[in-house]
């Protein structure tokens, strides 16, 4: 499942399509159960604290659903987090400048999902 995420990340326009590979192959280095792909064409990670669907047919970007609601995540200069289903998030990636705020919401994602459905969701705050 992970070499077809990856041929797919690939098929994404050149500006995006290594960034989109190194996020899977970022992601990739936490999922101790590997992948499955859903209905809707995401790739869901294992364990689930995000998503990936390469939107190669229409959008050319990359969607990106992760654990957690909207004001659990940091402001990032490039992407706006939005609602997604209850308790996920989501955003896209279609610039290459984008990649350092969707590593940030990834890494955040995967604490929010350490922590459980029943962790005190704060809004975080940068200090310095």
């Amino acid at each position: 499942m992970f070499n077809e995420l990856i041929s797919e990340c690939r098929a994404l326009p050149l500006e995006i399509a290594a960034q989109a590979e190194g996020i899977a192959r970022y992601i990739n280095e936490f999922c101790t159960g590997g992948w499955s792909k859903n209905s809707n064409g995401r790739y869901v990670s294992d364990p689930n604290f995000v998503t990936i669907k390469p939107q190669i047919a229409r959008a050319n970007n990359l969607a990106v659903t992760i654990r957690g609601n909207p004001h659990e995540f940091e402001k990032g200069e490039m992407i706006v987090v939005k609602g997604d289903q209850a308790g996920y998030s989501r955003f896209i990636l279609d610039n290459p400048k984008q990649l350092a705020d969707c590593l940030m919401h990834i890494d955040r994602a995967r604490t929010l999902y350490d922590r459980g459905r029943t962790r005190s969701q704060s809004t975080p705050t940068t200090i310095g």
